[in-house]
């Protein structure tokens, strides 16, 4: 076997090392990090079924981007409708949005635009 072909295989296999313990640590973190995100779900999930607009706005942001919990956009609608109700402004932006982009809701330009005047007038820059 010459020198050359020594150092690919080698190489081939500290490679091919490399990857798998890549792979195995990225899977490892990916677990961690939804086992939190699971956690942090439940704990919330208590919370907003008390009624806590805070923890109701954040049950919706975790439905809305799938952290702990599929992603379900009617019910991080209805999350964000319970915590605007009670006036989460951030809540209040994301209800009208929501209405606006058709996301969890029907899309209603013209409510959106009315809902959007709590928030802009209360300070949120975004509205």
């Amino acid at each position: 076997m010459g020198h050359n072909t020594m150092n690919i295989q080698r190489f081939t296999r500290t490679s091919c090392l490399f990857a798998a313990t890549l792979v195995a640590w990225s899977t490892a973190y990916a677990f961690q990090e939804d086992y939190i995100w699971q956690e942090r779900f439940k704990q919330q999930s208590v919370l907003a079924g008390q009624g806590n607009a805070a923890a109701q706005y954040e049950v919706g942001e975790m439905y809305e981007k799938g952290s702990g919990v599929a992603v379900d956009l009617k019910k991080a609608f209805a999350f964000f409708e319970k915590a605007a109700a009670q006036g989460h402004i951030k809540a209040q932006f994301k209800v009208a949005y929501m209405h606006y982009k058709g996301q969890g809701v029907e899309a209603n330009v013209h409510k959106a635009y009315q809902l959007m005047e709590k928030p802009a007038n209360d300070g949120n820059v975004r509205a």
